[in-house]
């Protein structure tokens, strides 16, 4: 596909899938006069491990998921969320671990328990009927009654939906990359939509005006924003297409205070004033894996189960969230390896 689009004249190619990385600097390397965007990989020529005409881009999610947890965690029953989930790579643990810290963070302000999580796996971007299998036995099998994933397909919130109209069962889930409400408008909660706008015209203008400069972006809440600093709940941006990360609208059945603190939070993100993986995050507490380690204790934090390593460090760097390997404890699933 990429020499097809170079044969028919294009300068800049963007891949926009994380298995197409490597082919993608294998192109780069053959095409020096050419310009390639990976997204939501690793390589670069900015990182030193790709051609100069080679940059890697991505809007990251796992602020999103966060508050799609508090979301979960602010109108769930059973006290059990379910995560659908593609393939166990650090980006979408990133993400479960993000959307459960948040919905434990709420249910137990509410509750004084714990929530339980359940995540089935995919192992596959696309799978709407793989999708609606898993978010079936999500339901009937661990009680979860709020269901996020990552699937690009709207399968599992027409599951919510399904059992929600007609099935008696109220189940909630949320909108992926784009509004979805529409497949479960009496199920749709809240979710993470992505503005791919403001990244791809940055690239264009260096290809246009000759200014090419090799680079790794990821994007959080703020960047690319006109206006990034913090604003009053009230004047919240979150539910406005507002830089590259937007909240998806907010359902009424979630509780003012809650929907409030939401706003809060997205805010705060702006600046970096309030972080996810931190203990604040998790109610003032240090943030354990599965097996009770301590991960992130608000002095320091390990990068992954892999190497081991502790950094010194309030809050989880980009290298700890790029490399996440391990399922926070309030997960049941274990984490294929």
């Amino acid at each position: 596909a990429i020499e097809s689009l170079i044969n028919q004249g294009a300068d800049l190619i963007i891949t926009t899938s994380f298995g197409f990385m490597d082919a993608t600097a294998e192109a780069a390397a053959r095409h020096r006069d050419k310009y390639f965007v990976h997204i939501s990989g690793y390589r670069s020529g900015a990182a030193g491990n790709a051609p100069q005409n080679m940059s890697s881009a991505f809007a990251e999610f796992y602020q999103l998921y966060y508050l799609n947890g508090l979301a979960a965690g602010a109108v769930t029953q059973t006290g059990v969320v379910g995560y659908v989930a593609a393939f166990p790579i650090p980006e979408v643990v990133r993400h479960i671990n993000a959307f459960v810290l948040g919905a434990n963070y709420a249910y137990r302000r509410r509750t004084g328990r714990n929530i339980r999580a359940y995540v089935s796996w995919l192992f596959s971007w696309f799978d709407p009927g793989k999708a609606r299998e898993a978010s079936v036995a999500l339901i009937e099998q661990s009680n979860a009654d709020v269901l996020a994933f990552t699937e690009d397909t709207p399968a599992t919130l027409q599951v919510a939906e399904e059992y929600t109209t007609q099935r008696g069962r109220r189940v909630w889930s949320f909108s992926h990359y784009n509004d979805m409400s529409s497949y479960g408008p009496n199920a749709h909660l809240t979710g993470q939509i992505v503005n791919w706008g403001p990244i791809y015209l940055d690239f264009y203008r260096m290809v246009g005006t000759g200014s090419w400069v090799s680079v790794d972006i990821w994007t959080r809440i703020g960047d690319y924003m006109p206006f990034r600093w913090t604003r009053p709940p009230a004047q919240s941006t979150a539910m406005q297409v507002d830089g590259t990360l937007q909240l998806g609208k907010l359902s009424p059945a979630i509780p003012s205070e809650w929907q409030a603190e939401i706003r809060l939070r997205y805010e705060q993100m702006k600046e970096l004033l309030f972080e996810p993986f931190s203990p604040e995050g998790n109610l003032g507490e240090p943030i354990r894996a599965q097996d009770g380690e301590v991960m992130i204790d608000g002095q320091t934090y390990v990068v992954s189960k892999r190497t081991g390593e502790r950094r010194s460090g309030a809050r989880a760097d980009r290298d700890a969230l790029w490399e996440m390997d391990w399922f926070v404890e309030y997960i049941e699933s274990e984490l294929p390896r």
